[in-house]
């Protein structure tokens, strides 16, 4: 019997171009689970790739409806016992962030993230309304 590939997941990752920068995007819909104090937050894989360091540590979330920023940690998956550098997630700090902003199911953030930046910049949809054009980011 033949073993069947499972089909990709799509990425909901969307890149854009300001002038020679590229600038990767996507959304987080906000589920009770995501509410949790030992809540941790993935970084989509092209995400991980493309923009965190193999060696990153730390990145700054910059909201930016507080305007405050928060510092979380970053781990890298094992698998079999060796890293696997597409597979990062936030934990500690992520947990403060979610207390602060106090998020309701449905909600949706709406990220923003440069290739190598120390920062992401996170800003709030309120009910699922998912990347729009007219947000300005920090």
């Amino acid at each position: 019997m033949k073993k069947v590939k499972k089909a990709k997941k799509p990425s909901n990752v969307r890149i854009n171009w300001f002038g020679e920068k590229k600038t990767y995007c996507w959304d987080i819909a906000i589920r009770n689970s995501r509410t949790k104090k030992d809540n941790v937050q993935h970084f989509p894989r092209e995400v991980a790739k493309e923009c965190l360091r193999k060696n990153q540590k730390e990145i700054t979330i910059r909201d930016v409806d507080l305007h405050v920023e928060f510092k979380c940690t970053i781990k890298t998956t094992k698998r079999m016992g060796v890293p696997s550098p597409s597979e990062k997630y936030m934990t500690q700090g992520w947990y403060n962030y979610v207390n602060t902003k106090r998020f309701a199911n449905g909600d949706t953030l709406l990220c923003q993230m440069d290739r190598f930046s120390p920062y992401l910049s996170v800003s709030l949809s309120w009910g699922g309304g998912g990347l729009t054009e007219h947000i300005m980011w920090i």
